[in-house]
């Protein structure tokens, strides 16, 4: 019997040979229409793209974790100084529970030149992510051989998808765009550098950019695992120089790694889910895993949070995707010898999500539309390919043609006019917020969204009544608590603020805010011994509280303590608490 010959990778959009039946004649001709279908390609992208996020340049701040990032982060972005910008590099500079000094110095150069103007930050973030959808598309490019509709098709989805609009549009997600950029910047310095190994200022520059985009945003961790992907599909023999040359880059994800899991746990962002059986909490992480193929599929349906479900109420999506998860994993394995593309584009996906698939559950949500901003990549490319097999072959015998080009200018137009709208949900935190309860009716931070919105508005009367309607629906929301409260002290209602902020201490005794509320009330009722306790409890719980000290302060100047009054006005002036350091202005001293 004759010895079979090994079967070699089978390419979903074709072997390389495929690809070389144009004659030596034609070669030149082809170079000059392939660079002019480039550069079609990536005007199309451009001009599609901006139509789709345009809108959001008219779009102001929202109530959600906005106002954390700017307008309460003087100390960090107040500063571009020498000192100001170590400031921001320091390993202990957490902000939002996140190490991301590279954000943050892209917020404090924007806030130089434009203080509290949304417009250059919206700006900022549509550029990143059009720059983003060209980097795709030039990545893509690399790894496809070279194939220009597989990259089109790709980075045009990639462009101008729904699920995206949360990471382009949210000013306080800068941090996403940011890291894209030099995460497939990186991936394609690599691509060079592994195409001739002999150019090594390709590898050392897939390396700083590594660090750049971690610096950017910890999620870039998975980068490392990316390169051995693209050495996978690329063909790449397996030797131990292939292995010794990723310890750099592993090294640095272990160290950025541990990083951000000590940030989240300062910030006491990890927390589990003990009210879920075994079996539910085992499909939290699958059902995450597949919630962002549906939404890809299925853009409807779009929200800001996606909360976990009813512990006793399991929806049948959940076991539903449980099975669909299995399905897909054995049919992926399956195909490790013959579609290295499926391969590498699930492997992508799988590993660029992992860190946020509610493993370790972090915030309240069970899935978040701004983690599928990296990872969508690896999905978009088997689509790209997909679309580029439809063109090339028979189906069932069936040759696709010009419609296989009609229905994606239709998906390209329903996407483009999709994005367009959801864009303008993020005008305002009220906007933002009615969408939110749109989709999740009686979630409670819809309700403390919209109560949040009419609260920085100073319209009380409105704010309770969402507050409210947000306790009703999770009595343990202490933000709800403390703002009902707050609301309350405004209304000149000390007695039903404290009432509030009791209810507060008895779901969170570590809840820094309270206790400076407590202390006001305290004061204005001649109690300066309970006063200063609660200033102090709330300094002891976070010592960077600049409202504390500016309130211990007034209550140690009332009590004839001057000396230890200006220490503690120092302090908060330092902070960045603006009134604090108006009244040193007012009295000449500086801080």
């Amino acid at each position: 019997m004759s010895k079979k010959s090994p079967q070699k990778k089978k390419h979903i959009h074709g072997t390389k040979n495929a690809e070389q039946d144009l004659g030596k004649q034609k070669k030149t001709a082809l170079k000059k229409v392939d660079k002019t279908y480039i550069f079609i390609s990536l005007g199309v992208l451009f001009v599609i793209t901006l139509i789709a996020f345009f809108p959001s340049l008219k779009n102001g701040f929202v109530s959600w974790d906005d106002e954390d990032y700017l307008h309460k982060n003087l100390q960090f972005i107040g500063d571009i100084s020498a000192n100001g910008i170590a400031h921001i590099f320091n390993i202990n500079s957490i902000v939002m529970g996140i190490y991301h000094p590279l954000t943050i110095l892209s917020y404090a150069i924007l806030y130089h030149f434009y203080e509290l103007d949304p417009y250059p930050l919206h700006l900022y973030n549509v550029i990143f992510h059009l720059l983003n959808t060209l980097l795709v598309f030039w990545f893509i490019f690399r790894i496809s051989n070279k194939n220009i509709v597989i990259s089109f098709v790709a980075a045009i989805l990639f462009g101008i998808h729904p699920i995206h609009v949360e990471s382009v549009t949210w000013i306080s997600e800068t941090k996403d765009v940011l890291y894209t950029f030099f995460f497939v910047f990186s991936l394609i310095a690599y691509t060079y550098y592994s195409a001739d190994r002999k150019k090594l200022k390709f590898y050392f520059l897939a390396l700083i950019l590594f660090v750049l985009s971690c610096l950017s945003k910890s999620m870039a961790v998975t980068l490392s695992v990316a390169l051995v992907l693209i050495d996978y599909l690329q063909e790449r023999k397996f030797v131990w120089r292939l292995l010794i040359e990723k310890i750099p880059f592993f090294v640095v994800s272990l160290v950025f790694g541990i990083i951000a899991i000590h940030a989240q746990s300062i910030s006491k962002a990890i927390f589990m889910v003990p009210e879920y059986s075994f079996l539910n909490k085992l499909m939290m992480p699958v059902y995450s895993f597949m919630f962002y193929i549906f939404k890809m599929i299925w853009p409807v349906g779009l929200a800001i949070i996606h909360p976990y479900p009813e512990p006793n109420a399991i929806p049948p999506i959940y076991y539903i995707s449980f099975i669909l998860f299995i399905v897909l994993a054995v049919f992926t394995l399956r195909s490790y010898k013959k579609y290295p593309e499926l391969i590498f584009g699930i492997g992508f996906y799988f590993f660029c999500i992992l860190p946020v698939v509610q493993l370790i559950p972090v915030g309240q949500a069970v899935a978040a539309e701004r983690y599928f901003y990296v990872s969508s990549i690896g999905l978009l490319f088997i689509v790209g390919v997909g679309f580029n097999h439809l063109l090339t072959k028979k189906v069932l015998n069936i040759n696709f043609g010009k419609a296989v080009w009609i229905i994606l200018a239709i998906i390209i137009l329903a996407l483009t006019y999709r994005t367009n709208q959801r864009t303008k949900v993020w005008e305002n935190g009220l906007t933002l917020w009615a969408s939110q309860l749109d989709t999740y009716p009686t979630h409670h931070r819809g309700f403390y969204g919209v109560g949040l919105y009419y609260y920085t508005l100073k319209d009380y009367p409105n704010a309770i009544s969402n507050y409210k309607k947000c306790i009703a629906s999770n009595p343990a929301n202490v933000k709800a608590l403390n703002n009902l409260g707050n609301s309350y002290q405004h209304l000149n209602n000390p007695d039903s603020a404290y009432y509030y902020y009791q209810r507060l201490l008895e779901v969170d005794t570590n809840y820094a805010n309270v206790y400076v509320n407590l202390g006001n009330i305290y004061f204005k009722r001649s109690d300066k011994v309970n006063s200063i306790k609660s200033y102090r409890k709330a300094i002891a719980i976070d010592n960077n509280f600049g409202m504390a000290y500016y309130g211990l302060g007034i209550v140690l100047e009332s009590n004839g303590d001057k000396e230890e009054a200006m220490q503690n006005y120092l302090i908060s002036a330092r902070l960045g608490f603006g009134i604090a350091q108006d009244l040193l202005r007012n009295r000449n001293v500086s801080y």
